[in-house]
Order: C-alpha cells, then structure tokens, then sequence
C-alpha cells in the first residue's frame, strides 16, 4: 500500500492529521511511509529552484563570494561553487589549493560573479 502526502506539512494541524492517518493504517506501514515522506521532502527541496541548494545548483561551476555569520560578524569567502547538499555548499577557494564545506544555515549572502563583471567586481 503506497502513501502519497503533499510535501512539506505546514503546521501543527498538518501534523496531528497525518499521525492520526498513520496510526489507523495497516501495521508495520509507519515507518515506511514516514521515510518516504521524508525523502520526497528533500528531492523537492534539491530539485525546485524554489528552494536555495536547487537554485545554487544552477550555478555549480561559477564563482561565487559567500558571506557567513560567525560570532555576530559576516566572514567573507570567495571561490568556484563545485557542490550544493540539502545543508551545505563546497568552495574550491580562489587563488588557494583549499576546499571549504560551508554549513548553509550561517550563509546570509551568496553572490554569483559573472564572466563580464570580474574586472568590475574589485577583486582581482
């Protein structure tokens, strides 16, 4: 018996429906329908632009300034976009041998530089 929920569950209502829907349905399906829930949620979340990791993985491959919050300061760090997940992005550091996993929730700013804007960006 497969089980189809609209993805994400908004609220508290939302919820409380579909655990009472879960307890009435057959033994032994809860655990299955909760982890194909939750895997419908994120291939949504990584394949609708509508969400920033599908978005940013439009630009994989662009250079790209990604500015976090660290102890109440934005930290700038620039480099070529190679990997978006559901929760962070990988840099491959400009004019460094580095790559830098960043955690997505501290990502306040990220922006894409464009072939024609590097001589008018400043940074180089």
């Amino acid at each position: 018996m497969e089980h189809n929920f609209p993805c994400p569950i908004t609220g508290e209502k939302d919820l409380k429906y579909y655990e009472d829907y879960l307890k009435k349905s057959e033994n032994g399906t809860e655990s299955r329908v909760t982890v194909e829930r939750a895997s419908k949620c994120n291939d949504i979340r990584l394949n609708d632009t509508a969400y920033m990791p599908a978005f940013l993985n439009t630009m994989v491959g662009k250079l790209v300034r990604v500015e976090s919050l660290i102890g109440g300061c934005l930290e700038s760090r620039i480099g070529i976009l190679l990997n978006v997940g559901a929760d962070y992005i990988v840099l491959k550091l400009y004019r460094g041998c580095s790559t830098m996993i960043c955690e997505a929730s501290s990502i306040k700013y990220i922006t894409v530089i464009h072939d024609n804007d590097l001589n008018k960006s400043g940074l180089f």
